[in-house]
């Protein structure tokens, strides 16, 4: 797999670690343990084992291959996100491709803090319910649980509104 602006990496297809056990808590715990929840973020939150999620982990942060997934969409962008393994340095960046573009545009990135624009609520409906056929990627739904977790729709009205604290 290549990607313009990450030839450092040995970037491996992920897009079947979605439908995996232990894939969401290990993919949502992180964003959860800023500590703007109440109590530590369990994967349990998100129907998941803590054994599975272990598991997982191992597969999802090994420098010596970073998981790379599609999220396309049939009538515009794609999504795409990089588990950026440098060793001690770990991330999750946030792509997006365009019809006819060479190169990815990165719209956010994860390291121990969110950063970048990410998509509006429009775009992140638009490639959930319009993913493509014809393009290779990843069209695993996360569980509902993911949607409904404390800290996720919390980081979501602090991002959206740019408070730093919690909706009321």
């Amino acid at each position: 797999m290549l990607i313009k602006g990450y030839d450092i990496g040995p970037l491996v297809a992920g897009e079947s670690l979605p439908a995996r056990p232990g894939f969401w808590s290990n993919h949502l715990l992180a964003m959860c343990s800023d500590g703007a929840c109440a109590e530590p973020p369990v994967p349990e939150w998100f129907g998941e084992d803590g054994a599975d999620a272990d598991a997982m982990s191992e597969v999802l942060f090994d420098p010596d291959r970073w998981p790379v997934f599609r999220i396309p969409a049939e009538d515009g962008p794609a999504a795409v996100v990089v588990y950026r393994n440098l060793d001690g340095d770990y991330g999750t960046d946030y792509l997006l491709t365009r019809p006819g573009r060479p190169y990815a545009e990165q719209i956010a990135g994860w390291d121990g803090d969110f950063s970048g624009t990410g998509l509006t609520w429009r775009e992140l409906v638009r490639l959930a319910d319009n993913p493509s056929r014809r393009s290779k990627g990843s069209r695993t739904r996360p569980p509902a649980s993911c949607c409904c977790s404390p800290s996720s729709t919390t980081r979501t009205y602090r991002h959206r509104h740019r408070q730093a604290s919690p909706p009321p």
